[in-house]
């Protein structure tokens, strides 16, 4: 009798270190896992930033030159008018209704 409760509590300690080591190994690659996860998204996000970035510098510069180009063509056309204040003013109001327009 005394044999078997032995053999019981030997069982019972096998099957608690087998639990043991399962959950320890579970625990560590789940801390791994988390880790690569927060490593990717810190990458995909700072990613993400300089595209942003990126496209708002492409934009701006864009931005910039068709700014110039309406410059250059009311210089243009005040040249073309002689210079009449009038001319500038009514070509100045009718670029602007074209530039919102579109």
């Amino acid at each position: 009798m005394l044999s078997r409760h032995t053999r019981l509590g030997l069982r019972t300690k096998f099957i608690l270190s087998l639990v043991l080591v399962t959950a320890g190994l579970t625990c560590g690659t789940l801390f791994v896992v988390m880790r690569s996860a927060e490593a990717q998204m810190q990458r995909e996000i700072e990613e993400g930033a300089r595209n942003a970035i990126l496209s708002f510098r492409v934009v701006e510069q864009q931005q910039q030159m068709a700014l110039g180009r309406k410059a250059d063509l009311l210089a243009i056309m005040a040249y073309i008018r002689n210079g009449e204040a009038s001319t500038i003013r009514t070509a100045t109001c009718l670029c602007l209704r074209i530039a919102r327009a579109r």
